[in-house]
């Protein structure tokens, strides 16, 4: 949680998806903070819902696979107010990924693998968003 914590203040600072930053910066600074900060908010989700089943935690009588489709609508909605005030494109392909690697994973359990293959075509479709609005948006000069 301290690294996720730490990685959205960086994030933040570096006004990843608000600033046009060189292209240099945006490829040596802005991609690799973005593509690790996707990856540790998925470990993240993962490992509280390992240390909830650890603590055997029954979730309010609901099965384990309602709460995974659950989790994963949490996760779109942060995916949604990334590309909405962000467009940040790599976060969302490392979501996607994970979501594809979900599907993959689980195919025969329902309605985790569905779920999970609409999720990542759902993110797909936010990338595809972002990469279409980016032109017209409007750019803000770096900090």
């Amino acid at each position: 949680m301290t690294l996720l914590a730490a990685l959205i203040n960086v994030y933040q600072r570096l006004r990843i998806g608000r600033a046009s930053p060189p292209a240099v910066e945006r490829w040596a600074v802005d991609l690799p903070f973005s593509i690790y900060l996707g990856w540790i908010t998925v470990v993240v989700m993962a490992h509280v819902t390992v240390l909830l089943s650890h603590w055997g935690w029954k979730g309010f009588g609901l099965h384990q696979e309602t709460w995974l489709v659950m989790v994963l609508a949490a996760a779109l909605i942060l995916a949604t107010l990334v590309a909405l005030t962000r467009a940040d494109v790599p976060f969302l392909l490392v979501l996607a990924w994970a979501f594809a690697g979900i599907g993959v994973k689980h195919p025969a359990v329902s309605p985790v693998a569905p779920a999970a293959w609409a999720a990542a075509g759902y993110l797909l479709a936010l990338v595809i968003m972002c990469l279409f609005a980016r032109p017209w948006r409007r750019s803000r000069p770096a900090a």
